[in-house]
């Protein structure tokens, strides 16, 4: 089974190590996204002290797949993007 790597930034920086097996992209994509919801459930006040959240997913050679981001802000003004 393929090994994907799941990186967060939630005001701080939290590199995945060790990385999931999973069985597929899809199966990933569903990680991430559970992911995504458990930082949110975790630390609801941080989002609006960020700029954003992301989670990057990358492959067994830290090649980057997908990356979903979280935003809040009063209008769409507010919101900054970024890209890394």
């Amino acid at each position: 089974m393929p090994i994907f790597y799941f990186d967060s930034e939630d005001g701080g920086r939290h590199p995945d190590l060790e990385g999931v097996e999973l069985p597929s992209l899809d199966a990933a994509k569903l990680e991430a996204v559970k992911m995504t919801g458990e930082m949110l459930r975790d630390q609801p006040g941080q989002l609006w002290r960020s700029q954003a959240w992301r989670v990057v997913v990358s492959d067994h050679e830290h090649q980057t797949l997908f990356v979903i981001r979280v935003a809040a802000g009063r209008s769409a003004a507010d919101i900054v993007e970024f890209h890394a």
